[in-house]
């Protein structure tokens, strides 16, 4: 059926449906590049959610979208995966994204996330004068800057504070 043959709710209704399923598709693919990255934020809680929630839905509908009933009411009959799959592909899709998703839940829980690096000043030695002890400037404490866990930066430090003037 063509765009211009679609009433304006079902016109409304393709629209929504394509955000929503835009959406599903960053979600899972957010949610397996947190996955593989081990990164753990809020954006990753929400996805999570709204791959749930998705989920939820397609369960109500008995792996159909629980608006179809509505979207053929509305006079839409074909169903959104089929706009853009041939039907065997488009009913193949909602198992094969379940998968995905499930798979991409279980290897976010399995790989903890990193720990968290901050980035502390690290103090290293320059020696800006001649080597030999003659006439020049002494040497003097430089900082870079390095990503250094809590744990040995307080390692780090200590050991340094002999080098400060």
């Amino acid at each position: 059926m063509a765009w211009s043959e679609l009433t304006p709710a079902a016109q409304r209704f393709r629209i929504v449906h394509a955000a929503w399923s835009i959406a599903g598709l960053a979600s899972l693919g957010y949610l397996w590049t947190c996955a593989l990255v081990r990164r753990r934020d809020p954006a990753l809680a929400s996805g999570i959610t709204f791959l749930v929630v998705e989920g939820v839905a397609l369960a109500i509908g008995g792996g159909d979208c629980p608006m179809a009933t509505k979207q053929r009411a509305w006079g839409d009959p074909k169903p959104f995966f089929e706009l853009v799959l041939p039907p065997r592909a488009a009913k193949a899709a909602v198992p094969l994204l379940f998968g995905a998703s499930l798979v991409g839940l279980i290897a976010v829980a399995l790989r903890p996330p990193r720990p968290r690096r901050d980035v502390y000043p690290v103090p290293q030695t320059a020696d800006i004068g001649p080597s030999s002890g003659g006439p020049g400037p002494a040497p003097r404490l430089v900082y870079a800057a390095a990503s250094v866990p809590r744990d040995e930066l307080q390692a780090i430090e200590p050991a340094a504070r002999h080098d400060r003037p």
